[in-house]
């Protein structure tokens, strides 16, 4: 029977499930796709069990959920992993973790100790009365495996020490840490947004790239009509970006509604001694009939002395009635 557990990966299985109040027990197996291409597969399989609880009739909505599996590759045992979730929800308020453990051999060629935290995260987000604020940290480290291994070159799994072509001299402790925060207030009138994220990567070298942003939207005016502009940030190891926004847009009748956006950008690569202007002008607009049919369309136009294009983008959202 198929089914998916999140976080596990299961392409075709089977899990059995004990329910008591507001627990649950159960325990899954089955195999798992081509890490390649998604087909099915026979040479890797994954199982484990799983604990519950969750009591949405709660005032904080409690869902905590605590997974222990494993997996063999052409009949060897291969990931041992423990995994956990917890997420609260009361009012505005939502709150949610998460965080993977994984034990490797000892013998291991990615560098890797014993036991490692292969990943967890942190978020929060408040929002009610027109207030939104949000923020959430979080920390991976590279997946690595017996079945990937065996179906991906060595330097896909880990950074390898400079000047050698030992498949297995790996790095060790590679991982990318980042934290992200946004807040914004928004009436009939006007909405303002603010935010910005900062993140790490450890590896052979070490850097930090951060990015920050700022709107403003004015609504409320004749036709639906609104206007707006931003700006924003951003530097990473081999490109600072400094860009903006404005634009307008509004009712051209009833269905139809139009956005017409310029965007300068200012582009300074690490590998040039001075900095490239380039210029974007976006052209949107949406039809819509009732509540079961939008139809979008977009074009795109960029230019500077690394790019020309055009680009159109079209979507289509039907949502028939039961």
């Amino acid at each position: 029977m198929p089914w998916a557990a999140t976080g596990v990966g299961i392409l075709d299985g089977v899990r059995a499930a004990a329910h008591l109040g507001a627990f649950e027990l159960a325990g899954f197996g089955g195999t798992i796709p081509d890490a390649l291409d998604g087909k099915p597969s026979a040479d890797a399989a994954r199982f484990g069990a799983e604990a519950i609880y969750d009591d949405p009739r709660a005032a904080w909505q409690p869902r905590l959920a605590v997974t222990a599996y494993g997996s063999t590759w052409n009949g060897t045992l291969d990931e041992r992993r423990l995994a956990a979730t917890a997420e609260v929800s009361h009012g505005g308020i939502d709150l949610d973790g998460w965080a993977e453990l994984q034990q490797f051999p000892t013998d291991n060629p990615w560098g890797a100790h014993s036991i490692e935290l292969t990943g967890a995260g942190l978020g929060g987000e408040y929002r009610r009365r027109g207030i939104h604020a949000g923020a959430d940290v979080a920390l991976l480290r590279p997946e690595r495996s017996l079945r990937l291994a065996a179906q991906l070159p060595a330097s896909w799994l880990c950074t390898r020490t400079a000047g050698t072509g030992d498949p297995g001299d790996c790095v060790g402790n590679e991982l990318w840490a980042w934290a992200t925060g946004s807040a914004g207030f928004s009436t009939r009138r006007f909405a303002i947004d603010a935010g910005g994220s900062v993140g790490t990567t450890h590896g052979p070298e070490r850097f930090v790239d951060a990015s920050v942003f700022g709107r403003v939207e004015l609504r409320g005016l004749p036709h639906r009509g609104r206007v707006f502009g931003g700006g924003w940030f951003g530097r990473t190891t081999f490109v600072d970006v400094l860009g903006g926004e404005l634009g307008a847009g509004g009712a051209i009748t009833s269905s139809l509604d139009v956005t017409a956006t310029y965007r300068p950008e200012v582009l300074a690569y690490e590998a040039r001694t001075s900095a490239w202007l380039t210029h974007t002008g976006i052209v949107e607009a949406r039809w819509s009939s009732g509540t079961d049919l939008d139809v979008g369309a977009a074009a795109i136009a960029s230019t500077g002395p690394d790019r020309s294009t055009l680009t159109l983008l079209a979507t289509i959202a039907w949502r028939p009635l039961p």
